[in-house]
């Protein structure tokens, strides 16, 4: 079993890229507050990276900013690469099958008419694992 759920605070702005065969995707990362404080009183965070496809991908980049706080129900999976200079890469992440908007408190025309009613949306039976990453 393969589940992952997460709830993390959005670390940068989102932007759209697409595969060599043209599918949307988004790489972004989630800052995700530890349980317990540390030596100093103060709690850390770990980031974590996430992978979101499609229309997922899309209404994320379009609605969601630095900041704010979203629900993620995925699987972690883990892929390698070779970067320009010739080495090797390994990659883990979380491939977003559901989010969930937790926090956002904007009054957008556009983004209520767009998601009226949703809360959450979700991606679960497609996988682009087998097309390229840039």
């Amino acid at each position: 079993m393969n589940v992952v759920t997460i709830i993390g605070r959005v670390t940068k702005e989102l932007e759209i890229t697409y595969t060599r065969k043209g599918t949307p995707n988004c790489i972004f990362t989630i800052a995700v507050q530890r349980d317990y404080k540390n030596s100093n009183g103060k709690y850390d965070a770990d980031f974590i990276q996430i992978i979101a496809w499609r229309e997922v991908a899309q209404l994320l980049v379009s609605h969601i900013k630095k900041g704010e706080q979203i629900g993620i129900n995925g699987q972690l999976r883990s892929r390698t690469y070779v970067d320009k200079t010739g080495i090797k890469k390994y990659i883990t992440e979380v491939r977003a099958q559901r989010i969930k908007f937790l926090n956002n408190k904007r009054n957008d025309d556009d983004f209520a008419e767009q998601i009226e009613g949703v809360s959450e949306i979700s991606d679960i039976n497609n996988d682009e694992y087998g097309e390229e990453l840039e």
